[in-house]
C-alpha cells in the first residue's frame, strides 16, 4: 500500500463513519429548546407572520374598495377620508399611488 493510500485510509478510520453514514441526530436539540418558553415564543412567532399576511390581504382589500367607491363618482377624497377615518392624503396614495 501506498503512503498516500495509508494515510488516506488512516484519517477516514480516525474521523469515524461520516454523517450520511452514522444517519440523522436523533434526540438531539438546542439547549433550552425544552423550556416551555422557547414554545411560546416560537408560536407568537408564527402567529406574528400571520396576521402580516392578514394585513396585508386587508389592505388589498380596503384598497381596492375605496378606488371602486371613488371611480362611482360620488365620493371624494375628503368625503371618503371622513367616512373611513383616513387622511385625504393616504385616499389620494390609494387612488393615484405613485408609478414605481
Amino acid at each position: 500500500m501506498t503512503d498516500a493510500l495509508r494515510r488516506e485510509g488512516t484519517q477516514a478510520n480516525s474521523l469515524g463513519p461520516s454523517r450520511a453514514a452514522r444517519g440523522p441526530r436523533v434526540g438531539r436539540h438546542t439547549p433550552g429548546s425544552d423550556d416551555i418558553r422557547v414554545q411560546q415564543a416560537r408560536e407568537h412567532a408564527a402567529a406574528a407572520e400571520a396576521a402580516k399576511h392578514q394585513v396585508a390581504a386587508h389592505l388589498a382589500q380596503r384598497d381596492q374598495l375605496i378606488r371602486r367607491l371613488y371611480a362611482e363618482g360620488t365620493w371624494s377624497y375628503a368625503r371618503l377620508a371622513k367616512a373611513l377615518g383616513l387622511t385625504p392624503e393616504l385616499i389620494a396614495k390609494i387612488i393615484r399611488p405613485q408609478e414605481r
